[in-house]
């Protein structure tokens, strides 16, 4: 069911990454595209998109609200309407899976048609509201993307909040912090195909030098583009300008606001190959440069791209995913044999069980010992424990200063190299020795 899950997920970017394409320049750039969005050129979007589908959503929504906002841009009556009516119904179904979406799609659409509005006028050397502003579909579609999106996100947080989720809404700004940003900048640039704790020769040696060639084709492909804008077309300039501007707010929330790590940058990746492939269009394939230079060109970003792929695929991170799916199946066997329907575990082990039990067994997660965990989980759970019969799982590795083991050995149903499953009558019972 995983692979099958996996297959649509994967058709569904390749469609997506056909539409946008055609939006952008023609069917030709979107095959090139799709063949990219399944490419696993850096060892997060191989874990999170790849082989877990974590940002399979995001990406796929990004992508489509993007294409139809050039789709409208090119429409004329009802099917412009009809356009406007699916950005907007997206756009709020989005809104409603929390602000996540808001900060990596539709609030960089709004800033990207500002600062398109703002060339215009600087190009023009004077304002004309009625054909930069009201009659600017970029600013219409934006605006009617950010509406849909909050409206959808109050929709959620106010009147149908039944799932825990992290929002921004209650975090707080960092300390500036400059050497923060650069860090997080890198980070972003590291997901092109740089792999870690690798050996520095061999297949992973070469997948890193490949990567920092495509780093640097990234930072050349942007100083190009901002340099010689004028001479990209008008869809390409909006989409250059949504990649930077995207960028930017991801850059300066994740590296001012304390909750972050490099996976995030995952969504963005997509739009990174769609900018460098317009960028590599107009600088290699459109340039009067010999054709055997043209040809080396492609074949060396190509076997650039191929190694990258083969090095991350080889990564430890990635190679160790099997054992860990091995235990947590035993693990989930046991539960499942045993006819538990109720389970408190780890957030990982709480979602495995959760999905391998075809949503049979109900998984609460704690921070630590009876501390709900209020993150990606029913909001019920954090005012009540489940009644009657309940399979506690631990991991051996992070057992707390409460674990009293001679207390619990009487409860103690399963054990292996990393678990241990107990079985109790009542949660009260596993609540009074951690009381003790």
């Amino acid at each position: 069911m995983r692979c099958f899950s996996m297959a649509i997920f994967m058709l569904l970017i390749l469609l997506a990454a056909l539409y946008i394409g055609k939006q952008i320049k023609n069917i030709e750039f979107g095959v090139w595209l799709a063949a990219f969005m399944v490419v696993p050129l850096g060892k997060w979007y191989a874990n999170n998109v790849i082989l877990f589908s974590y940002y399979v959503p995001h990406i796929l929504i990004s992508l489509v609200s993007i294409a139809l906002v050039l789709h409208i841009w090119k429409s004329n009556g009802i099917n412009k309407c009809i356009l406007f009516i699916a950005l907007f119904a997206l756009s709020l179904i989005a809104g409603v899976g929390g602000i996540r979406q808001i900060m990596i799609c539709y609030a960089p659409l709004l800033l990207t048609a500002m600062v398109i509005v703002v060339i215009d006028i600087l190009r023009d050397n004077h304002i004309n509201i009625k054909k930069q502003i009201i009659d600017n579909d970029y600013i219409k579609t934006s605006l009617i993307a950010v509406i849909g999106s909050f409206i959808g996100y109050i929709i959620n947080h106010k009147l149908l909040y039944v799932y825990y989720f992290r929002s921004y809404g209650v975090m707080d700004w960092n300390r500036f912090d400059l050497s923060n940003i650069v860090k997080v900048a890198g980070d972003y640039l590291g997901l092109l195909g740089w792999n870690d704790s690798t050996s520095v020769m061999g297949i992973a040696g070469l997948g890193n030098a490949a990567g920092i060639l495509i780093m640097i084709a990234l930072i050349a492909s942007v100083i190009y583009f901002v340099k010689n804008f004028k001479v990209f077309s008008q869809t390409e300039q909006f989409i250059g300008t949504f990649f930077l501007c995207s960028f930017s707010v991801m850059l300066i929330c994740y590296s001012e606001i304390g909750t972050y790590n490099e996976s995030y940058w995952v969504p963005l990746l997509p739009f990174t190959y769609i900018f460098m492939m317009i960028v590599f269009n107009k600088v290699v394939l459109e340039s009067k440069l010999y054709f055997n230079i043209k040809r080396a060109t492609v074949v060396i970003s190509l076997c650039a791209v191929i190694v990258c792929s083969i090095s991350t695929m080889r990564y430890p991170y990635l190679s160790i995913i099997v054992k860990y799916a091995k235990d947590r199946e035993q693990l989930t066997s046991w539960v499942i044999d045993n006819d538990y329907t109720q389970i408190i575990a780890p957030f990982w082990e709480a979602s495995v069980i959760t999905e391998l039990s075809n949503g049979k067994v109900e998984a609460w997660t704690p921070l630590q010992d009876l501390e709900i965990n209020k993150w990606l989980q029913d909001t019920k759970h954090a005012e009540a424990w489940p009644e009657g019969r309940v399979a506690v799982i631990l991991q051996k590795e992070y057992l707390t200063e409460k674990y009293d083991a001679k207390s619990m050995a009487p409860f103690l149903k399963y054990e292996d190299d990393d678990y241990l499953g107990y079985e109790f009558d009542d949660v009260s019972e596993y609540q009074e020795i951690l009381d003790r």
